[in-house]
């Protein structure tokens, strides 16, 4: 199971959630992991 359904599609954004999956864009996402302690992402 899936914890965010991330996306940059404005016709899946608008729904917000899917199956109670949150639909974020890849921006909300690094926040809420940058939030978490996480760090930065690596290429």
């Amino acid at each position: 199971m899936a914890d965010y359904l991330i996306t940059g599609d404005n016709d899946l954004l608008i729904i917000k959630k899917y199956q109670n999956i949150p639909i974020i864009t890849p921006i909300q996402f690094l926040n809420k992991i940058d939030h978490k302690g996480l760090g930065s992402p690596q290429n």
